[in-house]
């Protein structure tokens, strides 16, 4: 049997989608994704999750609509382009088979700059590393299908990912590895950071939190966690919480500052807490305000490494002309999505007014 392994966000997610269509196929999925998330949640699944992964005979990844909506400006676009970098780099050293998915952008809410952007920098880094792809937002612009992602403003139908998942377990001989190419993994080290790794632990407050998707044991934040003396001066990069109630805050006392994020969903969830200064001192703590926050744990990066910090050329970025080579392209796997629109629209055009009718 084999291994796929999925890292993405919501159009991953759902019960009836991708997943689906590849156990359809008699594949054993492991889905490591969460809704409302960026690449940055990749990067720390990739990190908990490394025997998972060495055992993956194929790693399916996609953020790029998270990677807009969580950083829906240019200023937190430079935030993106260096965690879409570093999460790139590290699949790229797995040496796995990796499929990219782009997935098309819902531009009614997000930034048409930072949309752009974030296409550009996935699609040229895929083509860098000699990863497969499936460039669904290409799809959708060319056959001026952007009307068609009607399960919601930011889904498509679970039924064409579940399409797509079957024609994926078809074919995982036929995905290509990575390129072999003459780099160094200058990434920072990334360190996925359990709470039960912390200093202050109450026993009795872990919990089972469990969805149809993932378990995890959370700990009701009541008391303020410090953190063991071999995480020192690592920064903060992202937090996993699952929340309990709303109007709950998480935050974080360091020497320079504090930092602090209100919580209202009440689901498993992780954020970029967008500050590359929360570096860990014995003096650093965290700690819930107003009610207790399911905390689970945290991303952490080493001071040392290739933090992006180059200036960017927007335009060129935008503008670069990337021809993805012909074994790695595997946009042949998308269904006449075109077809079922021109059938759903033709039906509900006779069928609804016959139903209004009866109203």
């Amino acid at each position: 049997m084999k291994n796929v392994v999925l890292l993405g966000e919501s159009n991953f997610a759902f019960k009836n989608g991708i997943t689906q269509g590849l156990k359809n196929k008699g594949i054993n999925v492991i889905n490591l994704s969460l809704g409302l998330t960026p690449a940055l949640q990749n990067l720390y699944e990739l990190k908990r999750n490394d025997q998972i992964l060495k055992n993956a005979d194929l790693i399916i990844n996609t953020s790029n609509v998270n990677d807009i909506g969580r950083y829906n400006s240019i200023e937190l676009f430079f935030k993106s382009y260096q965690v879409i970098n570093w999460l790139h780099k590290e699949l790229y050293f797995l040496n796995k088979k990796i499929l990219c998915f782009l997935f098309p952008n819902p531009q009614k809410w997000h930034n048409i700059q930072c949309s752009k952007l974030v296409y550009a920098l996935h699609k040229k880094l895929i083509n860098k590393y000699g990863f497969n792809i499936i460039d669904l937002n290409e799809y959708y612009l060319k056959k001026n299908l952007y009307d068609f992602i009607r399960r919601d403003e930011a889904h498509g139908f679970d039924f064409i990912t579940r399409e797509i998942g079957e024609k994926i377990a078809n074919n995982i001989e036929n995905f290509s590895l990575p390129r072999k190419i003459d780099i160094q993994n200058d990434n920072p080290n990334f360190i996925a950071l359990n709470v039960k790794e912390m200093k202050n632990i109450d026993e009795n407050n872990f919990k089972n939190k469990t969805s149809w998707l993932c378990q995890e044991e959370i700990y009701e934040l009541k008391n303020e966690l410090k953190f063991k003396s071999i995480y020192h001066n690592n920064i903060i990069l992202g937090v996993h919480t699952w929340n309990n109630q709303d109007n709950s805050e998480i935050e974080i006392k360091n020497d320079i500052g504090n930092f602090n994020r209100n919580l209202n969903h009440s689901f498993s969830f992780f954020f970029d807490t967008y500050n590359r200064n929360i570096k860990i001192t014995k003096n650093t703590t965290i700690l819930s305000k107003n009610n207790p926050v399911g905390f689970v744990g945290l991303l952490l990066a080493s001071t040392e490494g290739n933090y992006h910090n180059e200036n960017i050329d927007f335009k060129a970025l935008i503008k670069e002309n990337i021809e993805i080579e012909k074994k790695y392209n595997f946009n042949h796997l998308i269904p006449p999505i075109e077809w079922y629109k021109e059938i759903i629209d033709e039906y509900c055009s006779i069928m609804d007014p016959i139903k209004l009718a009866s109203l």
